[in-house]
């Protein structure tokens, strides 16, 4: 994980940016028996931050899956 500017050694490759999880939601997921899947399950309000930050984090692992998959055809 890198904050600001890029090291040079680093330019070369993949970004995947994440906002930063805001400080009142990580004592929430810290729990032991927490599921991000599972809260994406269970919450049925989608406008909560916590549900938006993990569907964005979500989408971003999905472009990169699927650029791959483009890369390999």
């Amino acid at each position: 994980m890198v904050r600001g500017e890029l090291p040079e050694a680093m330019a070369q490759g993949r970004i995947l940016r994440f906002a930063a999880l805001p400080v009142f939601l990580k004592t929430y997921i810290d729990r032991l028996s927490f599921s991000f899947t599972g809260y994406l399950r269970g919450e049925k309000d989608s406008s909560t931050e916590l549900h938006q930050w993990i569907r964005r984090n979500y989408l971003s692992f999905r472009e990169l899956e699927l650029s791959l998959i483009l890369q390999r055809s």
